[in-house]
């Protein structure tokens, strides 16, 4: 999203008893992405003299575009999977040369209540309480990622990587 502020701090004021102790004045710029951002505050004393200024910098890792050359990667094709990964947990879809995963999850859940008083009758006060109470749940899930694009041999690409016959 492109953004600037139209409205930004002017500067600050500190006072002491209606005295002027001091002023800090932001200065802004358009940075990474048309983002407005503080570039330096100047301090000034009470008698307008400035004091010294703070600088700040940022790092813009978007100077140069935001994505480098092209590259093309060679994942493999599907076939390299079928009889493994495919066939053993018989997931037939969803599965890619790119990635996949197999989830599963159950839930159960119950209750019950039961509960019964009186309130006082005449000049008589009765209290008569009676409660039962019921809970059962249960829960399961279950996620196994079969095939997957990550990077293991550190050169900055991603490598396929499945399970074989209990391998990587």
């Amino acid at each position: 999203m492109l953004q600037t502020d139209s409205e930004q701090l002017g500067e600050i004021a500190v006072y002491y008893k209606n005295e002027l102790l001091a002023r800090y004045v932001p200065t802004y710029e358009s940075g990474a992405l048309r983002k407005t951002i503080l570039t330096s505050i100047t301090q000034y004393d009470g008698d307008g003299k400035e004091v010294g200024t703070n600088r700040l910098d940022y790092y813009n890792d978007v100077k140069d575009g935001l994505f480098g050359e092209a590259e093309t990667w060679n994942i493999g094709n599907d076939e390299a999977l079928e009889g493994k990964v495919i066939d053993r947990i018989g997931m037939t879809d969803g599965l890619s040369a790119i990635g996949g995963s197999r989830s599963t999850g159950n839930t159960n859940g119950g209750g019950a209540t039961v509960g019964a008083g009186a309130s006082p009758i005449g000049k008589i006060a009765k209290l008569i309480s009676f409660n039962v109470g019921v809970q059962k749940s249960f829960s399961h899930s279950w996620a196994h990622s079969e095939v997957s694009m990550t990077d293991i041999d550190g050169d900055g690409r991603p490598d396929k990587v499945f399970v074989d016959d209990d391998k990587l």
